[in-house]
């Protein structure tokens, strides 16, 4: 699996972002205090945000496959990126060439939960180890959603 990164997240251009403003840190641009005013909602909203859990859907239905993504954000030379990774291309596989958030299905045997799923599954892919409380911090999860049928590019668990 290849690991892609997004453009940085910036609304306007890099010159007009980027500009230096005498009244701000010296050290500072405008375009990094733009990206860590972002990083801060993207906290702020997550951490107080109650994910709408689907997970008894499951237990009625045991056929539905369960899944799991992260969203990794990080800051690159002042800039927030997004990680994506980009799925290898084979003749005949539906998720070829995808581009898509480090995931995979869960694994009963492996996982007690569709945090170890996502956390797992983006080890493997990525080899990022989201425990690392030192380096990573795990900010919220978002609304499950339930994928109908097997369509590229839905997620049946969405997190982060």
């Amino acid at each position: 699996m290849q690991t892609i990164q997004s453009s940085p997240v910036n609304h306007h251009s890099q010159e007009e972002n980027c500009e230096f403003n005498k009244n701000h840190d010296e050290n500072l641009t405008d375009c990094e205090l733009l990206n860590n005013n972002l990083l801060d909602c993207i906290l702020n909203t997550f951490s107080n945000y109650k994910a709408q859990v689907i997970e008894h859907l499951y237990f009625r239905n045991l056929s539905l496959k369960r899944s799991a993504v992260t969203l990794n954000l990080t800051i690159i030379h002042g800039k927030l990126h997004i990680l994506f990774t980009k799925r290898p291309i084979r003749e005949g596989d539906k998720w070829s060439g995808q581009v898509c958030f480090p995931g995979g299905k869960f694994e009963k045997n492996e996982d007690k939960t569709l945090l170890d799923t996502a956390i797992r599954e983006t080890f493997e892919e990525i080899g990022v180890d989201l425990r690392d409380g030192n380096n990573f911090l795990l900010v919220g999860r978002v609304d499950d959603h339930l994928a109908q049928g097997n369509m590229p590019g839905r997620c049946s668990k969405l997190g982060i």
